[in-house]
């Protein structure tokens, strides 16, 4: 799930709900993709593997709640936003915006549950996210069969019959929106989110059970043998379409795939075919979630392009339901929400080995369907590899417990346990990796492996010793010396931490981890010209990671710099996973500018304000990422293109004892005849700043006056910019993106010169 703004001038929904927990927040790895060809990017690898926490799972209850088309959630006639059910106006950038009250309705009394949110128009959406909640109400307690469920009115006709099949009643469904208005129930009952983009809660397994179970009471088995066991899935969709999909069909089909279009299918059909499917292909889309009605040891493999669009939940739903799953990587022809093409070698490789005769890591473990017994040691630690390259922690688990009763020091199962512990975040993983070192298995990893384990337990000396040893066993491994240079800057070691961080950033100079520990080693010890110049080009480099931004902006709050540590802060806050300390440290900068303010505001508004001129530079290696809010397009070797009708500019608390000025390097997007010109409308608040129609590149000014700043407040600058257009629509190129006003340049400076025209908003720019 998206991180949301936590300053949005919306009211929570969680403070007026009371949350019952099932299951407790996690941090795990996600498992890696089982089938991987095609090249997946480095961006695209840390963001799959970063999606590591996991939020708990349970219930919400709230009385007096107000549900509108959107659906919208009001109290007391005051918009609500409840990220945490999928629900938030914050976000919304594209017209219709939601209602500030809620339209005039009726109540209904009593308990009313509500498992939709945004996106509830897509098929895929009810696979994923929307029913498996009902195994959440299901744990609770509740009786699905009593359930009140609040539905859009224009809900799908395909989730009516997916409620019906599942023996959900018309009388259950209470309609909001359109011509029903809104209702205010009494009692507000919804289920949290379950996923966050690639990892899956536990409720998953058991919900599709459940929904299984169902189904069948009603219509029998829905795996028959009626359908196909090698199954390719049809796609016929104009987003992110495949460009070469004759090519991938008629390679499937001539693999001995029968090529299928679900959609065309009932949809109890639909799910009959995936029941009886052992092997799936498909361009990744809602159709291929349809695999949580197939059996564990399915294999699924989704062709897809090379950016985070559209996702990858495929691989929570296969890690949750024993399936082995994996995708195919193309390239995007632009950006990742338009076509992509598959290479044929990666495709034909893919079909060749991942689903004939593929090994025992792409299919079910070979060990769990073997009908021989295991019966020796040599057979559950290899039953142990098996499992654990297939994702299956548990089973992985029984089998060392099974090898270590048989030979308590049987090589290479206290080792193996520690990892295992460790990943599953287990107790007992130092006990574990001290008894393969007391077994003599003095391996560097595992002598790494034992100084992280006791970091953990705040054991800061053992650790250093541990993670000297691991950097005299493998001096060329940057694993050890990171793991090194973080117990010593635990120990107060800081000439060993500065050592160590050097050591493993020239062993790994592309990884961000080590430049970080050698900042923070540098800042230990006080030299801060160095500390400054690292983080600063870390932060040219990686602007929105969370750990880059939180130490940058340190540094420039210990610099006294405050104006600039919050956008720093508050641009990977936006943008990033949740991190603890970047939040910490801008729950602060916030507190301290509005303590400031409310104290002595004059004064210590002027002391936190920029007095000085500043450029935002939006080539690659400039600093405009911390500036850019939304209604922003990727960076550029040059430029970076705002997108859609309007874009957001932060800039810092400025000196409101004198006017600013604003020089502004921009580029429109322009076709003629269809596309001659762009218009360009600079404002803070309603306050128009400078309006402009752009036929070609333009230097343009504008004025900021003193009187429109709130003192020691950020500056939020909108840019309406309402001629967008995709070039691939109006013939230009491929271009899918809804392009607007491109910006290489913005100065900032003191203005020495009002106009005389135009005192405190308009100032049209000179000749450019």
């Amino acid at each position: 799930m998206d991180k949301v703004l936590e300053s949005a001038p919306f009211r929570q929904f969680r403070e007026l709900a009371k949350f019952t927990e099932w299951l407790a927040p996690s941090r795990i790895m996600p498992a890696s993709p089982r089938i991987l060809f095609g090249a997946m990017p480095a961006a695209v690898a840390n963001a799959y593997f970063g999606r590591q926490h996991l939020w708990a799972v349970g219930l919400y209850t709230a009385h007096d709640i107000t549900i509108g088309a959107g659906p919208w959630l009001y109290h007391d006639g005051e918009l609500l936003s409840a990220p945490e059910l999928h629900i938030r106006p914050e976000l919304v950038t594209e017209t219709p915006l939601p209602p500030a009250t809620p339209s005039p309705g009726h109540k209904a009394d009593g308990p009313h549950v509500l498992i939709v949110g945004h996106g509830y128009e897509i098929y895929g959406h009810w696979l994923a996210e929307i029913l498996p909640k009902l195994g959440v109400l299901h744990a609770a307690g509740l009786d699905l069969d009593s359930l009140r469920l609040l539905l859009p009115h224009d809900t799908p006709g395909f989730a009516l019959e997916m409620l019906r099949l599942l023996g959900f009643t018309e009388a259950q469904f209470v309609r909001f929106g359109g011509p029903f208005g809104s209702v205010t129930v009494g009692e507000l009952i919804a289920s949290s989110f379950l996923h966050n983009g690639v990892r899956y809660a536990a409720t998953l397994e058991p919900t599709v059970r459940l929904l299984r179970e169902r189904v069948e009471r009603r219509f029998g088995r829905l795996a028959q043998g009626e359908y196909p066991s090698r199954v390719c899935i049809a796609r016929r969709g104009g987003n992110r379409p495949c460009a070469n999909r004759d090519m991938f069909e008629s390679e499937c089909a001539a693999a001995g795939f029968r090529i299928i279009a679900p959609e065309t299918l009932p949809l109890l059909e639909q799910w009959r075919l995936f029941a009886d499917a052992r092997e799936i292909i498909g361009e990744y889309g809602s159709a291929l979630h349809g695999a949580i009605f197939s059996r564990p040891g399915t294999i699924v493999c989704g062709l897809r392009g090379s950016g985070m669009h559209p996702g990858f939940i495929q691989s929570g739903i296969g890690e949750q339901l024993l399936q082995p799953t994996g995708y195919v990587f193309g390239v995007n022809e632009s950006d990742d929400k338009g076509p992509f093409h598959i290479d044929p070698t990666d495709l034909k490789a893919c079909l060749q080995l991942a689903f004939t005769g593929a090994p025992a890591p792409m299919a079910a473990p070979s060990r769990a369907a073997a009908p021989e017994p295991l019966d020796s040691v040599e057979a559950y630690l290899a039953a142990h590899d098996d499992y654990l390259q297939a994702g299956f922690l548990a089973e992985a688990h029984r089998a060392l417990r099974n090898a270590l009763r048989r030979d308590a020091e049987a090589p290479g199962a206290q080792a193996r346990l520690a990892r295992l512990l460790d990943r599953m975040q287990a107790p007992g993983a130092l006990a574990a990796i001290d008894a393969a070192l007391s077994q003599g298995e003095a391996a560097p990893e595992n002598f790494a492996l034992r100084a992280r384990l006791l970091l953990r337990a705040e054991r800061h000396e053992d650790a250093v010793v541990a993670a000297e040893m691991a950097t005299k066993l493998a001096p060329e491994s940057a694993e050890a010396w990171r793991t090194c240079a973080q117990a010593a800057l635990q120990a107060g070691r800081k000439e060993l931490a500065i050592e160590a961080a050097r050591r493993a950033a020239a062993l790994a100079p592309e990884e961000i981890r080590p430049q970080l520990l050698l900042f923070e080693a540098l800042m230990a010890q006080g030299q801060s010209s160095e500390a400054a110049a690292l983080i600063e080009a870390l932060h040219r480099r990686a602007p929105r990671k969370a750990a880059v931004a939180c130490a940058y902006a340190r540094l420039l709050l210990e610099s006294g710099e405050v104006s600039r540590a919050l956008p720093v802060a508050l641009a990977a806050l936006m943008e990033g996973e949740a991190h603890a300390a970047l939040k910490a440290l801008v729950d602060a900068l916030v507190g301290a500018l509005a303590a400031e303010r409310a104290a002595t505001p004059a004064a210590l508004a002027a002391d936190i304000a920029v007095k000085r001129a500043f450029a935002i530079d939006f080539a690659a290696a400039g600093n405009s990422a911390a500036h850019r809010v939304s209604g922003w397009s990727e960076q550029e070797d040059e430029r970076v293109w705002a997108i859609g009708p309007s874009s957001v500019l932060l800039l810092p608390p400025l000196d409101p004892a004198t006017d600013w000025s604003l020089e502004i390097h921009a580029s429109p997007l322009t076709h003629p005849p269809s596309l001659p010109a762009q218009r360009l409308t600079l404002r803070m608040g309603e306050a128009v700043l400078l309006e402009e129609s752009l036929t070609k590149r333009a230097c343009l000014r504008a004025l900021l006056p003193k009187e429109l700043f709130a003192p020691g407040q950020p500056l939020s600058l909108v840019l309406d910019h309402p001629d967008y257009a995709t070039p691939s629509e109006i013939g230009m190129n491929t271009d899918m993106r809804p392009l607007a006003v491109s910006f290489r340049l913005i100065r900032v400076e003191p203005s020495r010169i009002r106009s005389a025209d135009s005192p405190g908003g308009r100032n049209s720019p000179p000749a450019a």
